[in-house]
């Protein structure tokens, strides 16, 4: 290597020769000179070298103290102009480089010596510096640059001593991006968000439940959940584990919640994504009494007291499940049906009512048709089956009495009762023995006669 010396205008080289460096100063390349120099003769420990510059020059002494940048085997005894080493042939020329930006440009020349600790020594530069990634592809512009050197504010900056060229851009890793509309969240088909552990001090990525809070536009995908976000956001430990597809969400709130509002509970994220959505059973559009109510549920508390689903949100509605019943009215000392309506049994049975007695006004009072007969209207009124309340009976079936003070066995009445369904089917008993696993359902008397 070699260069001018601004103050002399004398041309210097350097080489490296067996057992020390030494820099020569003459007018020309000819001029160098090579000695073999073994410290151990000496009684020297250490190898000395001049100090190397931000130029990429080496420290020049033009008279006085020569040894201070010397080449060769001994101790620096000027602080400010040479730099010693232990370890043969350890006073090499500086090789550490460092990234000068983002994209990865090496420096020019091997980083200077730097000052350390006391002021005035220097050492080897073997740290490299960049500044903090704030924004994806930006970076804090407080000092110090990409360069040689230590981060002084770990705020703005970060070192690195690795290896050569260590103070690379972070590479970022990637989330599954969600964007906020007008009334509620949504993941974006085939596009992510590039991520930074620098930024989120963690490998994490989120996600917001269709309807949490947020303002049009806004972006989600990198980092944890907040404070008070843990219902309605879920964060997760890798890269794209974010999707909404795979986690289970259902809506949360009282049984007593009325129909309309059902649609807007919030959703809240399940504890387990194996989770199902339980809501309350509703029947004739009436919520059953002692109903649970909204939430995430591995099973009904109770049984009968919930129905379950197994996908996310698909509690946010009541049944919709109907069939066509006739309805009456009475008018003329007498009850008449009238037009076919639809009937939401939901969870109910599906099943019609008519009057007992066309005759008889008291006692029946579902005028709607829908529907199983009222327990304070059992004695006027008639179950039937889906569209069968109208008119004259679909079939007879005799009536089966168990007998009790006699001997338990069922028998057949000689009464009659007429039925309504679409099956015209009757029931009786397979073994007339045994009082469990039938029930007829026009008994009438348990005594035989009845």
């Amino acid at each position: 290597d070699s260069g001018i010396n601004a103050s002399t205008g004398t041309q210097w080289y350097q080489r490296r020769v067996t057992g020390y460096q030494r820099r020569v100063r003459g007018a020309d390349a000819s001029s160098l000179a090579f000695t073999d120099e073994d410290c151990t003769a000496g009684g020297a420990t250490t190898c000395v070298r001049p100090i190397f510059l931000v130029s990429g020059q080496y420290q020049v002494v033009d008279s006085g103290d020569a040894a201070a940048v010397k080449w060769g085997c001994g101790v620096c005894t000027t602080a400010a102009s040479c730099v010693s080493c232990a370890g043969e042939l350890c006073n090499v020329e500086p090789t550490f480089k460092c990234k000068t930006d983002k994209v990865g440009t090496d420096g020019v020349n091997a980083c200077p010596d730097q000052q350390r600790g006391n002021v005035g020594t220097f050492l080897v530069e073997d740290t490299c510096v960049r500044p903090l990634i704030i924004l994806e592809n930006e970076y804090s512009t407080a000092n110090p640059e990409w360069g040689c050197g230590i981060c002084t504010d770990v705020s703005q900056c970060k070192t690195c001593t690795t290896s050569s060229g260590c103070n690379v851009a972070p590479t970022p890793f990637t989330c599954l991006k969600y964007l906020k509309g007008d009334t509620t969240w949504a993941k974006v088909a085939g596009t992510k968000v590039n991520c930074y552990e620098e930024l989120i001090n963690a490998v994490k990525c989120q996600m917001p439940t269709p309807d949490a809070a947020g303002n049009k536009d806004d972006v989600q995908g990198c980092g944890s959940c907040g404070e008070g976000a843990a219902n309605t956001c879920k964060d997760c430990d890798s890269a794209d584990c974010n999707d909404l597809a795979t986690s289970k969400y259902c809506k949360v709130g009282g049984s007593n919640t009325e129909k309309d509002n059902v649609a807007t509970l919030p959703s809240n994220f399940c504890d387990a994504d194996d989770s199902k959505c339980k809501r309350p059973p509703v029947e004739y559009s009436a919520v059953i009494d002692d109903a649970e109510g909204y939430a995430c549920a591995a099973d009904c508390l109770a049984a009968g007291k919930c129905k379950l689903c197994d996908t996310s949100d698909c509690n946010n509605a009541w049944p919709s499940t109907s069939h066509k019943c006739y309805s009456w009215a009475f008018a003329d000392s007498k009850w008449t049906s009238g037009a076919e309506a639809e009937c939401v049994s939901g969870d109910g049975e599906v099943k019609c009512n008519m009057p007992k007695d066309m005759a008889v006004e008291a006692g029946f009072t579902t005028k709607t048709g829908c529907g199983p007969c009222k327990g304070d209207e059992a004695a006027a009124c008639v179950e039937t089956a889906a569209s069968a309340n109208r008119g004259d009976s679909s079939h007879q079936c005799f009536k089966w009495n168990l007998g009790i003070t006699v001997d338990k066995k069922w028998k057949q009445s000689g009464a009659v009762e007429d039925c309504w369904t679409s099956t015209k089917k009757c029931s009786l008993p397979k073994d007339r023995s045994k009082e469990a696993g039938f029930s007829p359902v026009f008994q009438v008397d348990l005594e035989y006669g009845g």
